[in-house]
C-alpha cells in the first residue's frame, strides 16, 4: 500500500502566499517590483515569480530571526546598482580605470522628458571595437 502524500501543508500554503504576494510586485514601484521585472525578461515570468518569493522568504527569516528591518531603496536605485554591477562584471576593474569609465552608469539626470523628449541623451564611447553606454570618452 503506497503512503499518501500530506495535501495543504502549512509550508505549501506559505509558499502560495509568497508566490501571490510575488506576483502582486509585478507592477511595483519598489526595489523588489525591478527586481522581478529583470528576472521576468530573462528567465521568464514563471521562473520571476519562485525566485522573488525565495527574496520575499529570506527577507522574512531575516526580519524574524535577526529583527533586521527591510528599508526599500526603490526601482531607481536598484536600477542604478543593477547597471553598475553589469558594468563591473563585463569589464575588468582594470579596463575601467584605464578607459575613465564612469562608476554611474545610469542615464544621466535630465529634466526635458516632459518637454516633448521621451528618451533621456545617453553618452556611448567605443572601447576595444565595441560600444560601452556611460563612458565619458573612447580609447
Amino acid at each position: 500500500m503506497k503512503k499518501q502524500k500530506k495535501r495543504g501543508s502549512a509550508s505549501s500554503r506559505v509558499a502560495a502566499g509568497l508566490r501571490m504576494a510575488a506576483l502582486s510586485l509585478r507592477h511595483s514601484k519598489t526595489a523588489l517590483g525591478a527586481y522581478y521585472r529583470h528576472i521576468a525578461v530573462r528567465k521568464g515570468g514563471d521562473v520571476a515569480v519562485f525566485a522573488t518569493a525565495r527574496k520575499l522568504a529570506t527577507l522574512i527569516y531575516r526580519l524574524l530571526q535577526w529583527g533586521q528591518p527591510y528599508l526599500d531603496e526603490g526601482a531607481v536605485a536598484y536600477e542604478k546598482r543593477y547597471q553598475e554591477g553589469r558594468i563591473k562584471r563585463w569589464l575588468p576593474a582594470q579596463k575601467i580605470s584605464a578607459i575613465g569609465l564612469r562608476h554611474r552608469l545610469l542615464r544621466p539626470e535630465h529634466r526635458s522628458l516632459g518637454e516633448g523628449s521621451h528618451r533621456p541623451e545617453v553618452r556611448m564611447a567605443r572601447v576595444s571595437g565595441c560600444w560601452v553606454r556611460g563612458a565619458q570618452g573612447g580609447a
